[in-house]
């Protein structure tokens, strides 16, 4: 959806009286919390993780 679309709605809504505030105060703090979450590496791959070494099959192939 663009957001020439979504403003069309905001605005068309707005004009029919509905009111939409509660609607922009839930997008704005889930925006921000996903924001400080995406911000803090809570979401995504974590860039500091270790390589995980283990035993080659060769090994214990050799055993």
């Amino acid at each position: 959806m663009s957001a020439r679309r979504l403003l069309a709605i905001w605005r068309r809504a707005r004009r029919a009286g509905t009111d939409l505030d509660a609607v922009s105060y839930l997008a704005a703090v889930v925006g921000g919390v996903a924001f400080l979450a995406a911000l803090t590496g809570a979401l995504g791959p974590t860039l500091d993780a270790g390589v995980i070494h283990t035993t080659p099959a060769q090994h214990h192939a050799a055993r």
